[in-house]
């Protein structure tokens, strides 16, 4: 496993069409932007360890209304 840290704004890309941008940070919640092809499924992985969250390709709205 890579540990990385970033600041807000700050990126990461992972091979070359993924891309994990930090939005904002909380005391205790970091936000993400992940920029991937729409063919690369994404999950959180609390809803695959709970059985949902198969049926769609991937979480489109965001939390938080920003």
């Amino acid at each position: 496993m890579l540990v990385l840290t970033r600041k807000i704004n700050q990126s990461i890309l992972i091979a070359d069409n993924i891309t994990v941008t930090v939005t904002r940070i909380n005391s205790s919640e970091v936000r993400l932007a992940i920029k991937a092809p729409d063919s690369m499924p994404i999950f959180r992985t609390e809803l695959i360890a709970d059985g949902a969250g198969r049926g769609t390709r991937r979480d489109t709205h965001e939390e938080g209304g920003e």
